[in-house]
C-alpha cells in the first residue's frame, strides 16, 4: 500500500483489492461471477480537506454514463460531516505533463492532447445542463476566492505581508500594479464585470483542468480526466484558464522546481521580484503549446472573449495558489514566483483590456480593506483545498 498526501488534509493510498465484474474476465467462481483484481487508489480527508473531496466524490456520482467514462470510476466511499473516504479505480496511465516533461512527447503532440480534449469539452460537456450563472457568480468563483487565499497566505506565512501589502511590485523588472490594487478596481467596474461573466455554466466543468490532472494512453489515443474540482457550476473559460496556467505561465515547471528566483524588499519603495526559468526541453515545448492554445479556443469563441477571459481566469488561478506552495522556509520561492505570475497576469489584462482603469488602479494603496478580510472569511468555498 502507498499513501500520500496530495492537498491540505486530502490523502492517497494505493492498493490491489478483488473487485466484482459482472462477466469480467479473471477466475469464475460457483457464482459463475467474474472476479479479477484490480488496482485503486484511495482518498481520505478531514478537517478542511473534507469538504473538496466530498464535492468530488458527488461531482463523479452525478455524471451521465457517457461522460463517466472519462473518468475513473468510483467503487466505493464513505461520508461524514467530518471525513470523507472514496475508492476509485486507479488508472495506470501518465499524465500530459509527465510525458512532456520527464518523456520524449514532442510540442506538437501534446498540443493534439488539448486539441482533443478541447474538442470534447465543447462538443460533450459544457452544453450539458448549461444554465445562467448565479448573481454572485464572479463574486464566489473569482474575486472572494482570491481575497481569502490572501489572508490565508499572510496567515501562514508573514512574510509575504511584504508583498501583498506592497504599494509597488516589479516583476522581471517591471513595474507593476500589485494584486489587490487591481482586483479592488475591478470589482467594482460594473461594465468590466458584466464582461468577465460567462455567458453559461454547468455542473459538469471539471475545474481543475492542468495538464496533471489529465491521463494519457498514448497507445489508444483515448485519455482520463482526474481530481475534477466538483464545484455545482463552473464556466468553460475557468477550464481554460487552467490550461494556460500550465501552458503559458509554465506553472508545472515552477511546480517542479525548474527556475531560479531572487526576491527583495525594500528597494524602489516595493518588492522586487525577478526569476528565470531553466532554458529545458520542456520549456521550450511549453511555449510552443502556449502559442498554439488561443488558435484552438477560438474555434469555440471570438477572439476577444478567448484572450480576456482566459487571461483573467488565470491570473486569478495564480494569485489564488500560494498558501498550497508553502514551504515555510525564509524564501518560498514556489510561492513567490506563482504570486509574481499571477501579478504579471493581471497587469496584462489591465493593460490590453481595461487601460480606462489605470488612473483608478494608480490611486490605490497597497492596504487590503477591512471590509474585503471580512467578505473573504464567509466566502463559502472556505477551506476547500483545490479550489
Amino acid at each position: 500500500m502507498i499513501k500520500m498526501q496530495v492537498g491540505e488534509g486530502v490523502f492517497e493510498e494505493r492498493q490491489l483489492v478483488p473487485n466484482r465484474i459482472d462477466g469480467g474476465i479473471g477466475r469464475i467462481g460457483g457464482s459463475h461471477a467474474g472476479t479479477k483484481v484490480i488496482p485503486y487508489l484511495r482518498k481520505e480527508a478531514k478537517g478542511d480537506g473534507a469538504r473538496k473531496l466530498n464535492d468530488e466524490v458527488q461531482f463523479l456520482l452525478r455524471l451521465p454514463q457517457d461522460l463517466a467514462e472519462k473518468y475513473p470510476r468510483i467503487i466505493r466511499y464513505y461520508a461524514s460531516p467530518s471525513a470523507v473516504a472514496m475508492e476509485q479505480e486507479f488508472v495506470q496511465l501518465p499524465t500530459l505533463r509527465k510525458i512532456l516533461c520527464e518523456g520524449d512527447a514532442t510540442a506538437s503532440e501534446g498540443i493534439d492532447w488539448v486539441k482533443r480534449i478541447l474538442d470534447f469539452l465543447f462538443s460533450q460537456v459544457y452544453s450539458r445542463e448549461e444554465r445562467l450563472p448565479p448573481d454572485d457568480y464572479l463574486e464566489e468563483l473569482h474575486f472572494l476566492r482570491a481575497w481569502a487565499r490572501f489572508s490565508e497566505t499572510m496567515r501562514k506565512a508573514p512574510l509575504f505581508e511584504e508583498i501583498i501589502l506592497a504599494d509597488r511590485i516589479y516583476v522581471q523588472g517591471e513595474e507593476c500594479y500589485n494584486a489587490p490594487q487591481i482586483l479592488r478596481v475591478i470589482e467594482e467596474d460594473a461594465e468590466l464585470c458584466r464582461s468577465l461573466r460567462p455567458s453559461r455554466v454547468s455542473p459538469f466543468v471539471h475545474g481543475d483542468l492542468h495538464f496533471d490532472n489529465i491521463l494519457v494512453d498514448r497507445d489508444t489515443g483515448s485519455f482520463k480526466l482526474v481530481d475534477p474540482r466538483g464545484y455545482e457550476y463552473c464556466d468553460p473559460w475557468y477550464d481554460a484558464g487552467k490550461l494556460y496556467h500550465s501552458a503559458r505561465g509554465k506553472y508545472d515547471l515552477i511546480h517542479r522546481q525548474e527556475f531560479d528566483i531572487d526576491w527583495t524588499a525594500g528597494k524602489r519603495g516595493g518588492v522586487e521580484i525577478d526569476f528565470r526559468f531553466y532554458p529545458t526541453p520542456a520549456y521550450h515545448k511549453y511555449n510552443k503549446i502556449s502559442e498554439k492554445l488561443e488558435e484552438l479556443l477560438t474555434q469555440y469563441a471570438s477572439e476577444e472573449q478567448v484572450t480576456m477571459l482566459s487571461l483573467f481566469n488565470e491570473a486569478i488561478h495564480f494569485i489564488s495558489d500560494m498558501p498550497f506552495h508553502l514551504s515555510r522556509d525564509e524564501k518560498e520561492a514556489k510561492a513567490v514566483a506563482i504570486y509574481a505570475t499571477g501579478v504579471y497576469l493581471l497587469n496584462r489584462l489591465l493593460k490590453d483590456h481595461c487601460p480606462h482603469l489605470i488612473d483608478a488602479v494608480a490611486e490605490q494603496s497597497g492596504r487590503i480593506p477591512a471590509e474585503r478580510m471580512e467578505r473573504a472569511s464567509q466566502w463559502k468555498f472556505q477551506g476547500n483545498a483545490a479550489a
